[in-house]
């Protein structure tokens, strides 16, 4: 065979190794990237249903513990239920007892106008007053004897035009003894809004909330003026599959045809609650990063192969080139991926301590152990805006390589002086990301280089902690990467501090309830205290100038028989009477205090002498009766 024809077919063959090398390996590397970006997704996906699931059941379930607890104030009412007693034993008639409890449930109605009706029952069911629409007996629930029935929650139903939710709370007396029920009625429309609300939701996500009748799983709306979605049988099928297991597991996730389902249980109801998202919305996203990749190695393939063709004389020099190129390029891509999937990895290791925290120093600390531990970061730390003088920046919770780092930084947010104008500052006041990429050369790190050179700080990044649009702080992060903090990085970063200063508000909030409850608790039992303890009668009266209250009663009578009658019955005197009843009705009209003295004869013919002081009694700066 001629030299060059040999010389031809053995470049042929060459060529042909070169692209069937190329191909190959253009494919494995497309799977190398593809499969674990797939899983990794498809877990992250899965993981952030089922949290979604898990916030929405708790925000409902904050909603019925709020309205239980405004079923049990209502039954609790001291007055009412003393009345239902006196009626029980036949010591007032069933009129009497309407018109003495009606004006308590209709101010009740009215302090919270989500309640739209309250029937109170006896002890054996029978029903003696009905306030607002009327409901009828057999949508009643009623909760049975035991001691761990304090209320039963029924599923929504339609009341005249709305839809409610009724709980029947126990009516309890002195001595613990049941002697009746309240079935309470509230307006629907705010689990309706808890039940389709977007927030959380990225696809075409659908919430369903059902219970067990009769072992049988019921789908049902909180909503019962829309008509009710017919589902498919095979995907109706898995939802009441998904919610049975939510009653009787914990939390989790399966998978139907075409859909993935997050269920979990509502804490303290009889229901649960699924979240269904259609496979192919959640992981549009992951398809689309697969195409752009498939679509990059062809190219790649595609630029390969033109090389080949027309440049076959410097056919190694150019294979060289073109394949350092190709690492160059895959190096990149993998970093970069590698950067997508630890803050993916930290978003959910984050959003997981949201949900766990029970104070902000947990959380903070806890969100700098993630960003070290998961995210694999050199140095977290988390530091609060000061509104003093000098604007300072005060470190809260810190993790990683810190070796008295954060002592020497001299941080503030002041725009008048160099300690001001680094990341860490310049993010509070703009409300905006800061990066640095290279903390070596770049003028605005200048204060701090040398001590992040000795601790192998790279890059940093600032992230504002915003409250409705006002910074109250940062997350900083440091890495040892050159040029690290990438646009996808940087956006999942962002989500995290938004995260976090939700969270931070939300612990705040809490705390500042448990705080108010507290005082109000403490408040009741002062005035108990003060009210048992005093040698002193001291009484309420309403704007009637009835009793409604008195800690003491006078020689001959008793704090029963005293309660709902007229102050000025037990002066004798005409005279004293109409000077007391004028002075009353001028503290009730002016709100001015004012003082009198009467005397009283009990039985025993001794006359009592009392003096005898009143301040008017306000409520929403109200006057609403005397003390």
């Amino acid at each position: 065979m001629p030299y060059g024809q040999r010389t031809k077919r053995l470049q042929r063959q060459f060529l042909s190794l070169i692209s069937l090398g190329i191909l190959v390996t253009a494919i494995v590397v497309a799977i190398s990237i593809a499969l674990p970006l797939y899983q990794h997704d498809r877990t992250h996906h899965e993981l952030n249903l089922k949290a979604t699931a898990e916030n929405r059941a708790l925000a409902i379930h904050g909603y019925l513990n709020m309205t239980t607890q405004l079923a049990t104030q209502v039954s609790s009412r001291t007055f009412a239920r003393q009345k239902l007693e006196q009626y029980l034993s036949k010591q007032i008639r069933l009129s009497d007892l309407r018109a003495l409890t009606l004006p308590i449930f209709a101010d009740a109605m009215s302090q919270d106008s989500n309640i739209i009706a309250i029937t109170r029952l006896d002890h054996q069911g029978n029903t003696l007053i009905e306030a607002g629409h009327t409901i009828p007996a057999a949508l009643r629930p009623v909760p049975g004897d035991g001691p761990a029935n304090q209320h039963l929650i029924s599923a929504p139903v339609k009341i005249g035009t709305e839809t409610a939710l009724l709980i029947g709370s126990k009516i309890f007396n002195d001595q613990q003894q049941r002697i009746g029920t309240d079935i309470i009625a509230f307006n629907s429309s705010a689990l309706t809004a808890l039940q389709h609300q977007r927030q959380g939701l990225t696809h075409s996500e659908t919430v369903y909330i059902g219970t067990l009748e009769k072992d049988t799983i019921k789908i049902i709306s909180f909503d019962l003026n829309k008509p009710t979605q017919t589902l498919p049988e095979q995907l109706s099928h898995t939802i009441k599959t998904a919610l049975r297991l939510g009653l009787q597991k914990d939390p989790g996730t399966i998978k139907g045809e075409g859909a993935i389902i997050a269920y979990t249980r509502i804490s303290d109801s009889p229901w649960a609650l699924a979240i269904s998202a259609a496979t192919a919305d959640l992981y549009a996203p992951l398809l689309r990063q697969l195409s752009v990749i498939a679509l990059v190695v062809f190219a790649l393939i595609c630029l390969a192969a033109a090389v080949i063709i027309n440049l076959l004389r410097p056919l190694t020099g150019k294979m060289l080139i073109h394949s350092d190129e190709l690492e160059q390029q895959i190096h990149q891509s993998t970093t970069e991926l590698q950067r997508s999937n630890r803050a993916l990895h930290t978003l959910g290791s984050c959003s997981n301590a949201l949900i766990h925290a029970d104070s902000e120093e947990e959380l903070l600390n806890e969100m700098c152990g993630i960003l070290v531990g998961v995210g694999g970061y050199r140095l977290a730390w988390i530091g609060y805006s000061q509104n003093d003088e000098n604007k300072t920046v005060l470190p809260m919770a810190q993790a990683g390589v810190e070796s008295g780092y954060l002592n020497t930084l001299k941080l503030n947010w002041s725009e008048d002086n160099e300690y001001g104008c680094g990341p860490v500052g310049e993010s509070i006041r703009s409300g905006s990301a800061v990066i640095i990429r290279d903390v070596e050369n770049d003028p605005r790190f200048a204060p701090w280089r040398g001590e992040a050179h000795n601790r192998d700080f790279t890059s940093v990044i600032s992230l504002p902690l915003l409250d409705e649009g006002n910074s109250f702080g940062c997350l900083a992060i440091y890495a040892v990467e050159d040029d690290a903090f990438d646009g996808e990085e940087v956006e999942l970063l962002t989500k995290l501090s938004e995260d976090l200063a939700y969270g931070i508000m939300n612990l705040r909030a809490r705390a500042e309830r448990e705080w108010a409850e507290q005082e109000l608790a403490d408040s009741e039992e002062c005035w108990r205290s003060l009210t048992e303890n005093s040698p002193d009668h001291i009484l309420t009266l309403n704007s009637a100038l009835r009793i409604e209250f008195i800690n003491i009663a006078p020689p001959g009578l008793s704090v029963e028989e005293l309660i709902g009658t007229s102050i000025l019955d037990y002066i004798q005197d005409p005279s004293t009477r109409s000077e007391v009843q004028t002075k009353l009705e001028l503290a009730l009209s002016d709100g001015a205090c004012c003082s009198y003295e009467t005397e009283y004869q009990p039985p025993d013919g001794n006359i009592i002498y009392y003096e005898s002081r009143v301040a008017p009694r306000f409520v929403d700066e109200v006057i609403v009766g005397l003390t």
